[in-house]
């Protein structure tokens, strides 16, 4: 990208992009502001729900967001992730800690990159301890 965009501008992005998939995407806010510790946005299609937590490039995680992020993930697994901007387009999903679960450019290897963990948490029975 050849010019800084602001991180409510990288989430208006990608939840454009996961519209046409079938997505009802809402953000919970209380008083203009969201509730705190809880991720950006919940997401409901079909096949998937849950949390994205969307970060810039350095952008750091709270640890009440840390906190969130683990609990929901603990109690039902493969519901909550950060989703990191990268400066050359190439994003990437994480879990709280930072680790990358996959990248993806458009909505579409977004949507693709869900579905597959998704299905990985099925089959492997994913527990986030």
């Amino acid at each position: 990208m050849s010019k800084k965009h602001s991180e409510s501008d990288f989430t208006k992005r990608v939840t454009d992009q996961l519209r046409p998939f079938g997505f009802v995407i809402n953000m919970v806010v209380y008083k203009g502001m969201n509730t705190s510790g809880t991720p950006d946005r919940y997401f409901h299609s079909a096949w998937w729900r849950g949390w994205l937590e969307f970060k810039a490039a350095k952008g750091r995680l709270s640890d009440l967001q840390k906190a969130t992020i683990h609990s929901l993930n603990k109690h039902c697994p493969c519901t909550a992730f950060v989703i990191r901007e990268a400066v050359d387009g190439h994003h990437a999903v994480e879990t709280e800690t930072g680790a990358v679960l996959g990248h993806f450019r458009t909505g579409k290897e977004l949507v693709d990159l869900l579905h597959t963990l998704y299905q990985q948490s099925i089959q492997e029975g994913w527990i986030w301890k």
